[in-house]
């Protein structure tokens, strides 16, 4: 039996029960050389036969203590009691729990301290997943804030026992049962996951924060700030930041602009809703690292000439008047016409897809509020007159469940770089997905979600609706399209 009156490996004094669970125990100390507040984790009494649980405490142990981080409860040692059993001793933590924070402020604690908040729970778990790990248990009473001088707060990640090695995630099953409102689908559903589980719980945390609950309403906050914690809980992982770093990004993008209004209204269109947020994360967005570089990619960064042909044409009808304008900015664009003399070398080595989006930027600029819904609109154009038949391999589409049957081909006929697939499709609804672009830009991606909505009205889907909630071009792991329209 342990008591006050023992020491553990000869220098920690316990103290009072801070948590107890049916596999361990959590008491404050102190070491008795250094006169050190601490906290000791040691396995329940009559645990030590079992070897799973055993073997589970000394892996907490080592996740937590392999990852030295501000934002993270340290690991100050570790070891095995004289009766066997194995123990963690972690720095001691004075501050209240997210929980305690939002039973004194009900309502919310802003978007300001809540961004700040949230900003720190991501750089602890940017660290922890730099290491190879996942959380798997964010929760409320698993973040603590500590007061420091000055009025400032520090974020401690503490509550270790269900994280493991993102290797392993799929072979390690949570084992402490933790509130549906915070895990990730996945998890919940036994299915694999990564870092973007844990993505999903901040998001959750994130909108705690914000509105008093995990599932309060947002009409309060800013636009940018509902469509931050939209993406981070998506149902999806695809459909989510890809990891803490790019969440991060964004959060700094709502920091910048705390005086943004909450009741401004977002554009009637959601098609151009999506891209309006698209485009504020992409005027801060930092370049692509050597590591996103890295990333397997399909095919060259450019487009196919007939594709960039029906761009072409369906720029110059909008222009108008206005075409000089677009030669004075991007004066390549006269080399792509059909009477430049350019057409056989162009039609076989393609159009490079960085000039394409240099010409689709300056229409947005001289004639388009640079917010791509001109780009929607001009791709839709081109879905609507003629897109389809520039490849014969796409056919006679019959009907809107077609178009996601036959995206691969659709999205090779518009360029020859990326990879198009189906993540899921039933009637009335597809998802589509694009991967592995060597050059993502954001107005191709506005130009082909305008495409995919007019070969929707084309072929008369009934009430056609496209939507774009991540983009390749900003760091996502993928390019997504909703498509959805009335059934037959």
């Amino acid at each position: 039996m342990i008591n006050d009156e023992v020491l553990i490996d000869g220098k920690y004094r316990l103290g009072e029960i801070a948590a107890e669970t049916s596999t361990s125990v959590v008491y404050y100390a102190k070491h008795i050389r250094i006169e050190r507040d601490v906290e000791v984790k040691i396995l329940a009494e009559g645990l030590l036969a079992n070897v799973d649980v055993a073997a589970r405490l000394v892996r907490e142990g080592r996740i937590a203590g392999s990852t030295t981080h501000r934002n993270i409860q340290s690991v100050v040692d570790s070891g095995i009691h004289e009766d066997g059993r194995p123990f963690i001793v972690y720095e001691a933590l004075e501050g209240w729990t997210l929980a305690d924070i939002l039973a004194q402020s009900p309502g919310g604690v802003g978007v300001e301290r809540a961004t700040q908040l949230t900003t720190q729970i991501l750089e602890g778990l940017a660290a922890l997943h730099e290491g190879g790990a996942v959380h798997r248990a964010i929760s409320p009473h698993g973040v603590v804030v500590v007061p420091v001088r000055g009025g400032a707060e520090i974020v401690k990640l503490r509550a270790f026992q269900d994280a493991t090695y993102v290797d392993e995630a799929i072979r390690t099953p949570v084992r402490r049962p933790v509130a549906d409102t915070y895990r990730a689908p996945e998890i919940s559903e036994g299915k694999p996951h990564d870092v973007r589980s844990d993505i999903f719980a901040v998001g959750v945390l994130y909108r705690m924060l914000l509105t008093g609950s995990p599932t309060g309403c947002l009409s309060a906050v800013p636009s940018l700030v509902r469509r931050v914690v939209g993406q981070a809980t998506a149902d999806v992982p695809d459909e989510r930041f890809c990891d803490a770093d790019l969440f991060l990004s964004v959060l700094a993008v709502v920091l910048d602009h705390p005086g943004a209004d909450a009741a401004a209204e977002e554009p009637t269109d959601p098609l151009a809703a999506d891209f309006a947020y698209l485009r504020q994360r992409g005027l801060d967005h930092v370049e692509a690292s050597d590591e996103d570089a890295s990333r397997t990619n399909y095919g060259e960064p450019r487009l196919e000439l007939l594709s960039t042909l029906l761009v072409i044409e369906a720029v110059y009808k909008v222009l108008g008047p206005r075409w000089s304008e677009l030669v004075s900015r991007v004066p390549e664009v006269d080399g792509l016409l059909p009477g430049s003399g350019n057409t056989s070398i162009n039609r076989e080595r393609g159009i490079e897809v960085e000039l394409v989006g240099r010409i689709l930027a300056a229409v947005d600029e001289i004639v388009g509020e640079g917010n791509c819904e001109l780009l929607v609109k001009i791709g839709e154009r081109m879905g609507q007159r003629g897109f389809t038949r520039l490849n014969p391999a796409i056919g006679e589409l019959g009907g809107p469940d077609d178009i996601a049957e036959r995206f691969t081909v659709l999205w090779s006929t518009l360029t020859r770089q990326g990879k198009g697939e189906v993540l899921d499709a039933a009637p009335g609804e597809a998802r589509l997905a694009v991967r592995g672009q060597v050059l993502p830009i954001l107005e191709l991606t506005a130009l082909a979600a305008g495409i995919l909505r007019g070969i929707l009205e084309q072929v008369e889907a009934p009430t056609p609706r496209v939507r774009v909630p991540t983009c390749e071009a900003l760091g996502d792991e993928a390019t997504i399209f909703r498509l959805r329209w009335d059934p037959w």
